[in-house]
């Protein structure tokens, strides 16, 4: 871990060759694995961009679709895959990592996701026109035999109140992926420059209020105007809640640490973290420690 990071540190040119082969790689990875594409892309260019600076992060970038892009071409793939990852991974884990190089809080960088996520949220209503019909379209017939595989006694139903939430739990997911990444970068960063350093940044984390002023305002307008006639605002409410669970989860660091309690609170809250409930829990406690928090000097 420290060799590799070192070598990648050391400049554009190799972290453009490194980051390049994994994009090659990741084409051998079976489908069960297919969720840690995400970090194994976007991992070493955030620590290039956070070690190095923006200069260096862009270099890489650049370097890596020009180079990923000639193997993907020599083997007959086409464009259309890295086209995705620069798209969906590159791009926006070097914005993230630039914002948290160059404030050194991982609120901002949170932040930053947030912009990311509500970006690609309008975009595709607006080249979707009606998500839910779209995905209807797109997959429906296989989204239902998934469910009547999984002995859903109404497939049809289930169906019909997963299509709206499509788009939302899409970016949902890929705002966890991003923010994940990018701390994962910033961990490996701490543990070759800055030993100790990353804990004691991830138990500080603070969003900025304007995040909770906007959810409050969405709430209010779904609320007087109707969901089902604003639905791209459920969304993007949707997408707000996910930095939070992250804010949730440095409150409960810090609580362990400050009150020396047991490593194995942490250990059954992440366990628990797989149920929805959970999660909610955990974001509420996000946003509280944002809202009365005096440690909150973002606006």
């Amino acid at each position: 871990m420290r060799a590799l990071g070192n070598y990648l540190t050391r400049g554009s040119l190799q972290a453009t060759g490194f980051i390049s082969l994994l994009a090659v790689l990741i084409l051998l990875l079976p489908i069960a694995l297919y969720p840690l594409i995400y970090p194994l892309c976007g991992v070493p260019l955030a620590l290039v961009t956070m070690r190095r600076g923006p200069f260096a992060g862009l270099q890489a970038f650049l370097g890596s679709c020009a180079l990923s892009g000639i193997f993907y071409w020599l083997l007959g793939i086409g464009l259309d895959p890295i086209l995705m990852i620069v798209a969906t991974i590159w791009l926006p884990v070097l914005g993230c990592a630039i914002v948290l190089r160059l404030t050194n809080d991982q609120g901002w960088m949170m932040l930053a996701a947030v912009v990311v996520g509500c970006a690609v949220l309008t975009g595709l209503w607006i080249y979707m026109n009606d998500p839910a019909e779209w995905w209807r379209n797109e997959l429906g017939p296989v989204l239902q035999d998934v469910f009547a595989a999984m002995t859903q006694e109404q497939p049809q139903t289930v169906l019909e109140t997963l299509l709206p939430l499509m788009n939302a739990l899409l970016i949902s997911g890929m705002m966890v992926n991003l923010i994940t990444t990018t701390l994962l970068a910033r961990w490996w960063q701490s543990i070759l420059f800055n030993p100790g350093g990353f804990g004691t940044e991830f138990a500080a984390i603070m969003l900025p209020r304007a995040i909770l002023l906007l959810m409050a305002a969405i709430v209010v307008s779904l609320f007087l105007l109707g969901v089902e006639q604003h639905l791209l605002l459920r969304d993007i409410l949707i997408a707000l809640i996910i930095p939070y669970i992250f804010q949730g989860v440095a409150v409960a660091h810090r609580a362990v640490r400050s009150k020396k309690l047991s490593v194995y609170w942490l250990v059954c809250m992440y366990v628990l973290m797989f149920n929805l409930p959970m999660l909610l829990l955990i974001a509420c406690l996000g946003i509280m420690d944002s809202l009365f928090n005096k440690r909150n000097a973002h606006p």
